[in-house]
């Protein structure tokens, strides 16, 4: 009975749609940008082109972030092509590699660096990584800037003290 029970759970399970929600953010936001995202879902080809303008839930037109979604019947593993595109130009393979997918659905994100050569990168989450940058500027401008303000104060005690000691 057990058995039977698991292995209907699992129909279930491997039956449903998956979706996978892929995003790429951008530090300099470029308006003639175009990402696409090549794919093999199994063994079948496809193409997304990430879009930047505001119509996926909770996405902001022209914020840096580009997002597309693929569907399609459960998948474990993805291989994807990230190629950059801007105005005429021909495209740039930015990145390209397998990556292992959760049940149901997965979020797959990158940073991507635009320089002469476009280059993305791995991210846990995009929307969280411009965020990312500016607590890891704080986390090093702080302890800086506590270590002037300290070396000016005592700078300050010790010109203090010489005046008071000179005749």
């Amino acid at each position: 009975m057990l058995t039977l029970a698991l292995a209907s759970a699992l129909q279930v399970a491997t039956a449903a749609p998956q979706t996978v929600r892929l995003e790429v953010a951008t530090a300099a936001v470029d308006p003639r940008l175009v990402v696409r995202v090549d794919a093999v879902w199994l063994g079948e080809a496809r193409s997304v082109t990430l879009r930047d303008d505001g119509a996926a839930t909770g996405d902001v037109a022209g914020d840096g972030v580009w997002l597309g979604e693929l569907r399609g019947e459960a998948v474990s593993m993805l291989p994807l092509t990230i190629t950059v595109e801007r105005g005429s130009s021909s495209g740039v393979v930015a990145w390209e590699g397998s990556e292992p997918i959760a049940l149901g659905e997965d979020h797959l994100s990158w940073a991507l660096e635009l320089g002469d050569t476009p280059r993305a990168y791995r991210v846990a989450a995009t929307a969280t990584s411009r965020e990312a940058r500016g607590r890891e500027a704080a986390a090093v401008t702080a302890p800086i800037a506590w270590a002037c303000f300290v070396l000016i104060y005592a700078a300050w005690l010790v010109e203090r003290a010489l005046r008071e000691d000179a005749p």
